[in-house]
């Protein structure tokens, strides 16, 4: 059953992710780009806490700007949830806010909404979480875990980088990167 859905999901990413908006076409599904979180259980002794702030703002806007620039969906401005979001935000985490993001998606009038998450275990060792969900469903149309190496702009944008190579796979487009990761020439 959930592999039936995940490949349903697959289907429907890969018609929609690479509609272009011509005279007549299926216009591009609305995603609502959220916050993104840490968990750092590093045990660090140095307060990142403001420089992870600043990654999570470039990794979630880098992320909206290449599905954007892509043609994947159509993002959806989140200064029409900001309100709600900083309120939500100023008391708990969006990955626990039971179904909290729905109803900021659906208040933004958007198809889709997308979380996500990263995990910081050291310095060295960190993962990216990343879910998209059906506004009006809850359903999870598209969900990966990647881990990576590093805690640097650098590592943490080619994370993202690789999300959005790996749904374009998913969705049956052609990555511009080989299996490596390593850009073609």
């Amino acid at each position: 059953m959930i592999g039936s859905i995940v490949r349903f999901a697959a289907l429907v990413l890969a018609v929609t992710a690479f509609t272009t908006h011509t005279a007549g076409a299926t216009p591009l599904q609305r995603l609502l780009v959220l916050d993104f979180e840490i968990l750092d259980t590093s045990g660090e002794p140095v307060d990142h806490r403001a420089e992870h702030a600043r990654r999570l703002r470039l990794i979630r806007d880098s992320i909206a700007q290449q599905l954007a620039d892509g043609e994947f969906f159509a993002i959806v401005d989140r200064q029409a949830v900001r309100v709600e979001l900083d309120a939500i935000l100023a008391r708990q985490y969006l990955r626990t806010c039971n179904g909290c993001e729905l109803d900021l998606a659906r208040h933004a009038s958007a198809d889709l909404v997308m979380l996500g998450n990263f995990n910081k275990v050291s310095t060295l060792i960190g993962s990216m979480e990343i879910a998209i969900k059906d506004a009006n469903t809850g359903g999870i149309a598209y969900a990966r875990t990647f881990d990576f190496r590093g805690d640097t702009d650098a590592a943490w944008l080619r994370a993202a980088q690789f999300f959005v190579e790996e749904l374009r796979r998913s969705a049956g487009g052609q990555p511009s990167n080989d299996e490596t990761g390593r850009q073609r020439d």
